[in-house]
């Protein structure tokens, strides 16, 4: 009986090894043919062109930033300064005049209604800009020497999606100049069980859509430039082939396990 129990265990270490030999086949191969797509630039980019007639904004193939036109994207902010977009509400307060104090949400035609001065352009403009323009019009016969001030209560009209092998996919408002590590760390990071090193953004241009290939190991290493996100990008973190098999080999049981089987 002794005999055949060792002849047992032999026999489950021998499955044991067969399979662990055959997952690591898998992995090498697996990580080969990521390897193989990843291999190129540490950007790439690519338009999907409209399905009628229409311009579509230029970029570039480049190990740096894309290069698009500058009508391509309407930014969220002018360098490092949030503008107001539709959907944003706005706190305003008249310093000493505190019937005027108002909480406004900015209409989808880009205004907001204030009293005795109507409506006020607000889409488009810094919370200073705004501020020095609500307060040019009290002055005109309403309120002497106004002193105007502006702050975002909500930021609703600039977001960027962040998605695929993330710790928290979602939403998130762009209340500032944000780059694409910026916004993969506000998803919780990347998922270190199956992320890989690449990254695509899906940017809306004029015309058309625009797929950007980054790798976000040539950006850490810098290597490659850290590229800013423009209001509604989605950016998705690619699933490391590699990664996913190593997973499944989770659910091997080990040899321990395989000799513990055996009566």
């Amino acid at each position: 009986m002794l005999v055949d129990r060792r002849s047992r265990v032999r026999a489950a270490r021998v499955i044991h090894r067969s399979l662990a030999v055959g997952a690591t086949v898998l992995v090498l191969a697996a990580c080969s043919a990521t390897e193989g797509r990843d291999a190129g630039p540490a950007v790439k980019a690519a338009v999907t062109p409209p399905t009628t007639g229409g311009p579509v904004a230029a970029s570039t193939t480049v190990g740096g930033p894309v290069v698009l036109q500058p009508a391509a994207v309407q930014p969220a902010t002018v360098a490092g300064v949030y503008l107001i977009g539709p959907q944003d509400t706005l706190d305003i307060t008249v310093f000493e005049v505190a019937e005027l104090n108002r909480t406004l949400q900015v209409s989808g035609t880009g205004t907001i209604n204030f009293p005795l001065i109507g409506d006020v352009p607000a889409a488009g403009r810094s919370a200073h800009d705004l501020e020095a323009d609500i307060a040019k019009r009290l002055d005109q016969g309403y309120v002497r020497d106004p002193h105007v001030s502006v702050s975002i209560k909500e930021f609703n009209s600039q977001r960027i999606t962040v998605d695929g092998a993330v710790r928290k996919a979602g939403v998130f408002p762009l209340r500032d100049q944000v780059t694409l590590t910026q916004a993969i760390a506000l998803a919780g990071g990347q998922d270190p069980d199956t992320a890989g090193s690449g990254v695509v953004v899906v940017r809306q241009v004029p015309g058309g859509q625009q797929t950007l290939r980054f790798d976000l190991g040539a950006i850490r290493a810098g290597k490659a430039v850290d590229p800013a996100l423009a209001n509604g990008d989605s950016v998705i973190v690619e699933t490391s082939n590699g990664k996913a098999v190593l997973n499944g080999l989770g659910k091997i049981a080990p040899v321990g396990g395989l000799i513990g089987l055996i009566p």
